[in-house]
């Protein structure tokens, strides 16, 4: 690389916190006597998701639909609980970015998390992950309005972190995520597991080769 990388964005669903979709199933299951097949399909084409995440629904209002739609019987404090299952906090070693090797990028890079989320998301990982708190800033699409691959939340997360296409590196588990940050010049590769990534870094001379998980 001729153009010195000096930052990395990162998504975090799949990449820093693994998500648990059969918990969230489990989890509506409790407030509704729809079968999870049925529950599956009908959020599958539930549009105020996209709404949600892209910011363009306040959470009360999507509150409100969900619960319609899913024909559910709970109060917003228990759907906040539930919606929050989706994240699994313990995962098996490898699967996700280890704190050890979020910590080895932050000392040589600035680091900025760019994710598709929702405020209702947002808020549980902030309560109950920690590590979360160690981004050096945040570009979410709830607060940006509008989600990854939209040229725009890049522009965005560029413009956050002060620093060129060239001078930004950028990791996710979709192709589709990656194609479109290549397509305005940022280098970006795919999330395949820690010890892929950390191959990749290394080959691609982002990580110092003395590092160790």
């Amino acid at each position: 690389m001729t153009t010195r990388i000096n930052t990395f964005l990162l998504d975090v669903g799949q990449v820093l916190v693994a998500l648990d979709y059969p918990a969230a199933l489990r989890s509506v299951m409790r407030y509704t006597q729809l079968p999870g097949e049925e529950i599956s399909k009908r959020m599958s084409g539930n549009q105020a998701v996209l709404l949600y995440e892209s910011g363009k629904l306040p959470t009360q209002k999507f509150y409100e639909i969900t619960c319609r739609l899913l024909e559910m019987q709970v109060s917003l404090e228990d759907f906040k609980r539930g919606w929050g299952d989706m994240f699994a906090l313990q995962t098996p070693e490898g699967q996700c970015i280890s704190a050890t090797l979020f910590r080895e990028l932050k000392r040589s890079y600035r680091v900025v998390a760019l994710s598709n989320t929702n405020e209702m998301h947002w808020e549980y990982l902030e309560s109950v992950f920690p590590l979360i708190h160690e981004f050096d800033d945040y570009i979410l699409s709830f607060r940006v309005g509008t989600m990854k691959p939209d040229p725009v939340i890049y522009r965005a997360a560029l413009n956050c972190a002060g620093c060129a296409p060239a001078e930004a590196f950028f990791i996710d588990d979709l192709p589709v995520n990656i194609q479109a940050a290549e397509e305005l010049g940022i280098k970006g590769i795919l999330y395949q597991g820690e010890a892929q990534l950390r191959a990749d870094l290394l080959r691609l001379g982002l990580l110092e080769p003395t590092a160790r998980l």
